[in-house]
């Protein structure tokens, strides 16, 4: 069964392979080591960092690969950030999700400059 690596980014890690006894099917697995941005998000959590709001608000750093199994499951945050509805589901999976929240005491509040 031929098996291809695809080189996308240095995050993300793609593998092709054909499925047997079925011509031109393929999988597609992904994976990614998510350990470096939540040890990152543990550490912002644990200092003094309040990031900069002039821009907005740095709640949360998620995984791409989080990312993309929240977007199959939820194709809703595609809009999220136009809907509220939307809205309101990523802060609740990032509160379900403590390791990827940075600042905890601001998610889900109106930003006061």
């Amino acid at each position: 069964m031929p098996r291809y690596a695809l080189p996308v980014d240095d995050i993300i890690r793609w593998e092709m392979e054909d499925v047997v006894g079925e011509p031109g099917k393929w999988i597609i697995k992904t994976e990614q080591d998510e350990e470096p941005i939540l040890e990152h998000n543990l550490a912002l959590q644990n200092s003094e960092y309040t990031g900069d709001l002039t821009f907005g608000r740095h709640v949360a750093s998620i995984p791409k690969i989080l990312w993309s199994r929240w977007l199959r499951q939820y194709p809703i945050l595609k809009n999220a950030n136009h809907d509220p509805e939307a809205n309101k589901l990523l802060f609740k999976l990032i509160n379900e999700h403590p390791k990827v929240k940075v600042n905890d005491e601001r998610l889900g509040k109106a930003l006061v400059r």
